[in-house]
């Protein structure tokens, strides 16, 4: 009889550790590929310029890539393969929930490109948006921008400001090509961050962008932006309606004090700054947002990867704990954001990247905590190559913690039989 008991322990302990071992089998993979830019224009909040009003914006966007006008909730599966989401300045009893900013974040933190569009102080809070972007240092003024000099002649406006002064810095500089001036209506920005430079805020690396500034006229030609009161709050070069964003992980922010300058069905914002509006597109679109879905146990983890190629194929192998993938592109730099939960090289600096075969010894690795992912980017020469990036952890096919439990709750079972037998033998 005891040996009848031993053995069964026994058996119960070679099933426990062939469960065990299934941690090492290959996952079975099931790859989501989605290579194509799609933007969002949201619809779904009342916004103050709708789909209508900008209908020669969204026809200008459609050169770029598939366009969906969205009137439903944003959530990260609307999100999942969006390259561009536009943001126009929504009505004050449809603003966005605290869900719906998470969303947003998780997206431009994990290289989603955003524009979003504020308006002047009627019709727009800065509680709408602060809480989606004063963690990368821009927070929204509630007033509204002024020029008595420099406005738009053809309608006399003075709120409608022609805005020619651009700062000295890189994205400045890229976005005013073909341009003379800018023209706006609306609101301006608070940035509470240094710019031109790459600062931490909140654990996360951005870098801010001033593109275009009130002017520093004399007098009360100067350009200044104003409250509900008439009462100045800004004014000359302090007055910055527009700016953009660069975030680690390849996320770019276009943060506009006004949703009339994409406007078409009156007025003439958009005929002025079509030119504009194609510069800004090719900076937020500047590549392909391509995500990779792995399922494990029901579980699906995506891989992003950005950059100014096509991807022709996307492999995943858990015995080397490795993806690869193959591109062909011009010149730039290749982002893969990979959740540390699904694939990891514990503690930073065991990570191995790959291209061609030969290691790459320039990359960067970066890590976003809130979001729980990996960000690792290189640069690269045009042409088609091959990307294997290798770490040294990878997602067990059966959790660890219930295999743990499992195997206590067989242990206990055989003990329990094993003392049963034991009192009937007594």
């Amino acid at each position: 009889m005891k040996k009848k008991i031993v053995s069964m322990v026994f058996v119960w302990m070679l099933f426990l550790s062939v469960l065990l071992g299934a941690q090492f089998s290959i996952i079975s993979a099931n790859p989501q590929f989605v290579a194509e830019r799609v933007i969002i224009y949201d619809n779904g909040h009342l916004p103050h310029i709708d789909q209508y009003a900008a209908a020669s914006f969204i026809n200008l966007m459609r050169e770029y890539g598939t366009v969906q006008i969205s009137s439903s909730a944003i959530t990260p599966e609307l999100l999942r393969n969006v390259t561009l989401l536009v943001i126009p300045s929504p009505d004050r009893y449809r603003t966005h929930t605290p869900a719906e900013i998470r969303a947003m974040k998780d997206y431009v933190e994990n290289g989603g490109a955003l524009l979003i569009m504020g308006t002047y102080y009627a019709y727009f809070d800065p509680s709408f948006y602060d809480p989606i972007t004063s963690d990368y240092g821009i927070k929204w003024v509630d007033g509204s921008m002024q020029d008595d000099n420099d406005h738009d002649p053809v309608w006399g406006y003075k709120y409608f400001v022609l805005l020619d002064t651009f700062p000295d810095n890189e994205l400045a500089n890229t976005l005013k090509q073909g341009i003379e001036n800018i023209k706006m209506s609306g609101t301006s920005l608070n940035i509470t961050v240094p710019v031109n430079v790459t600062v931490q805020v909140n654990a996360i690396n951005v870098t801010i962008y001033p593109i275009v500034t009130g002017d520093l006229d004399p007098g009360i030609n100067r350009t200044v932006t104003y409250d509900a009161y008439l009462d100045v709050i800004y004014n000359g070069t302090d007055v910055i309606p527009l700016a953009g964003v660069e975030l680690t992980g390849g996320g770019r922010i276009i943060a506009s004090g006004s949703d009339f300058f994409i406007r078409s069905d009156n007025y003439g914002f958009f005929d002025h700054n079509e030119q504009f509006l194609r510069n800004m597109l090719n900076w937020l679109l500047w590549g392909t947002r391509t995500t990779f879905g792995a399922t494990v146990e029901g579980t699906t983890y995506w891989v992003t990867i950005l950059g100014n190629f096509t991807i022709e194929e996307f492999n995943f192998s858990k015995p080397d704990n490795q993806t690869s993938f193959n591109f062909t592109g011009a010149d730039g730099l290749c982002y893969v954001n990979i959740p540390k939960c699904f694939l990891d090289a514990p503690p930073p600096g065991n990570w191995t990247v790959q291209l061609d075969g030969s290691n790459v010894t320039d990359f960067t690795i970066a890590k976003n905590e809130r979001i729980n992912y990996t960000f690792i980017y290189f640069p690269y020469t045009g042409g088609t190559h091959e990307v294997t990036i290798k770490g040294t952890w990878v997602v067990p096919e059966f959790p660890t913690w219930a295999l743990t439990l499992l195997m206590l709750s067989m242990l206990a079972v055989s003990v329990a039989l094993f003392k049963r037998k034991i009192k009937r033998l007594s």
